[in-house]
């Protein structure tokens, strides 16, 4: 990853840290684990970033969006300003709003107007959840206008600094995440790049839980990882109502590691997790038994 932005320089990397107040420099991610990149996602995201292109990263739940968000945010050493999306997100969630601090009415600007004026990154979780008067106030911060204007602070026009990116992340609605829905149109076409990222393959699944957990018991992985996929299949099929992620695995082979029982392990990590009825529950356990051995 840091070969590919040596090759040239790049527009947007900031190793100084200048033009940050304090608050934002904590918003610098830092010790971020590996990401296992088996898809070049990184190297397909700083290319996007250095092209000023709006990107959205689809993905099932768990298969690191924000975890590549991350690591590429701390090669830059630029803060991550990030709103999760629901339908209780409203335009002061973003924007900003008048709050009263030592009896004085004072503008606090939200994280969209901040990640513009100091040119940080600005990430939207499940930005397919963000409600139409929520999504007309993004669209001319994603066009060639590139400004945001805040009618509710003395109609403050935003211009965008030259290193402010946008990044949207959302799970694929076709899956049927609860509450999931598809992108406006006039949304979907302000991102130039959308990029489409699945769980690893079992060999890099592998890797990843040994590069996290102590477990080192190639059968015990194999056979771990070897559940997950297929409860995978199972939520695609609607048998569970949540797919396993790496997230789970790792907290299951950390407890396996401690001298847990896989089986005991499994329903504090895997099952509670991927399952809302008993019907479920059965199917997965007896699954799980089976497939450990």
């Amino acid at each position: 990853m840091r070969k590919k932005l040596m090759k040239r320089k790049s527009k947007i990397a900031n190793p100084d840290m200048t033009n940050f107040p304090d608050y934002l420099k904590k918003l610098i991610p830092q010790g971020v684990p590996r990401y296992f990149d088996e898809g070049n996602y990184i190297n397909s995201i700083l290319d996007a970033l250095e092209e000023n292109h709006n990107i959205l990263i689809v993905g099932p739940t768990g298969t690191g969006k924000t975890h590549i968000i991350r690591n590429i945010a701390q090669l830059l050493k630029l803060p991550v300003l990030e709103v999760s999306f629901t339908l209780g997100t409203d335009v002061t969630d973003i924007v900003g709003r008048y709050e009263l601090k030592q009896n004085k009415t004072e503008w606090i600007y939200g994280p969209l107007p901040s990640a513009m004026m100091y040119g940080t990154i600005f990430y939207a979780d499940e930005i397919n959840m963000a409600r139409p008067d929520v999504v007309s106030r993004l669209h001319p911060c994603l066009d060639d206008r590139r400004s945001l204007m805040v009618s509710e602070h003395e109609e403050e026009l935003i211009e965008a600094h030259h290193r402010f990116r946008f990044i949207g992340a959302m799970n694929p609605v076709e899956l049927g995440y609860a509450g999931t829905r598809p992108l406006s149109p006039a949304l979907k076409r302000r991102f130039e790049e959308i990029i489409y990222i699945d769980y690893p393959k079992k060999e890099t699944e592998l890797n990843i839980l040994k590069n996290r957990t102590k477990l080192r018991d190639e059968k015990t992985l194999s056979n771990m990882i070897e559940v997950a996929r297929k409860i995978r299949r199972y939520h695609k099929e609607g048998l569970v109502s949540s797919p396993a992620t790496p997230g789970n695995l790792i907290a299951w082979a950390a407890l396996i590691a401690r001298g847990n029982s896989p089986i005991d392990s499994m329903e504090k990590t895997i099952l509670h997790q991927t399952c809302d009825s008993e019907d479920s529950r059965k199917l997965v356990s007896d699954m799980v038994v089976q497939t450990m051995g």
